[in-house]
């Protein structure tokens, strides 16, 4: 069990952006090639297989044994963005700071949509917290979370406008509760601060026809007064 848990650890990490463009732009990486040498068997590599076969059995592997947030967030993208969306009007963003919280996946598509992901690695602690961020800058949010933990979850949230998606042993996303579209505590503070310099002075010239021209020290606060 000890050594199943820290393989399960190792290969979820490679699943993460910087092993990703190191592969992308090498075509290799020694965190990748380090752990193929160790689980080779556990993953049934082969010789000479191909890096995207060898990272379809990891993923394959992870999505019956480790469902850790990339498989929950694959999911997502698979059956949202690009099941219910098209790439060419709606934007994806993942790990989207938001106040004091990490919204973990947030759709753009004329509207503003964030996906918490509560997998069954995780905790609901931080919970209230992390929707009382959201609310500041979403105007709808949804938490997504393993069927088997639908249940304890619609319970957290069946009194507010948090709607619910629940992942199928076959990776089907079903709505239990739909959100409902909430901008009571929309906040202009907490939503400039979100974005980048480019960003809100791009949005200021947008409505105003220019931006500031201030000090630098005095840019950002004169943006949010407009």
């Amino acid at each position: 069990m000890a050594v199943n848990n820290d393989f399960n650890r190792s290969l979820s990490r490679i699943f993460t952006n910087p092993v990703f463009k190191q592969i992308a732009q090498s075509g290799s990486c020694n965190y990748f090639l380090d752990k193929l040498k160790k689980y080779d068997s556990l993953l049934s590599i082969n010789p000479g297989m191909k890096v995207k076969n060898v990272i379809e059995n990891a993923y394959g592997y992870l999505s019956k044994n480790y469902r850790n947030e990339y498989v929950y967030k694959n999911t997502l993208l698979n059956n949202i963005l690009l099941g219910r969306h098209s790439i060419k009007t709606a934007t994806m963003l993942n790990e989207f700071k938001v106040a004091n919280s990490i919204a973990d996946t947030v759709i753009i598509n004329g509207t503003s949509t964030v996906y918490e992901i509560k997998t069954e690695l995780d905790s609901p602690d931080k919970l209230q917290k992390q929707i009382e961020d959201y609310k500041k800058v979403f105007s709808k949010i949804f938490l997504v979370t393993h069927h088997s933990l639908s249940s304890r979850y619609l319970s957290l949230i069946q009194h507010n406008a948090v709607g619910l998606l629940s992942l199928s042993g076959r990776f089907n996303l079903t709505t239990v509760k739909e959100a409902e579209d909430d901008f009571s505590c929309l906040d202009n503070d907490t939503m400039i601060k979100s974005l980048r310099k480019e960003e809100y002075s791009s949005i200021i010239k947008l409505f105003t026809g220019s931006v500031p021209s201030v000090p630098n020290i005095r840019f950002f606060t004169e943006c949010l007064r407009l």
